[in-house]
């Protein structure tokens, strides 16, 4: 298996592992039917965009921006400072 289907399949099964949590969450709390759709669609549309990173060159894939939402929950914010500040160097 080359290094970039390696980093593929751990990126997929970590995608897993996030629908996994959703999915503990919503069977715990009283959540909208509709918002899970939302998460669901949200968590697979950023999926296919990383998938699609990886055949895209370095110059392009650092090019690609992030939507922002106008408003963040403060637990999603706390979230994506982890996330970066873990993520590559």
């Amino acid at each position: 298996m080359t290094s970039k289907c390696r980093c593929r399949s751990l990126m997929t099964d970590a995608f897993e592992d996030v629908a996994l949590a959703l999915g503990g969450v919503v069977a715990s709390y009283d959540v909208p039917d509709e918002a899970i759709w939302d998460l669901a669609r949200a968590i697979d549309l950023t999926h296919e965009r990383a998938q699609a990173r990886f055949s895209r060159t370095e110059e392009e894939a650092t090019s690609i921006e992030t939507p922002k939402a106008d408003y963040q929950h403060p637990a999603v914010s706390h979230l994506l400072t982890r996330l970066r500040a873990n993520g590559p160097k």
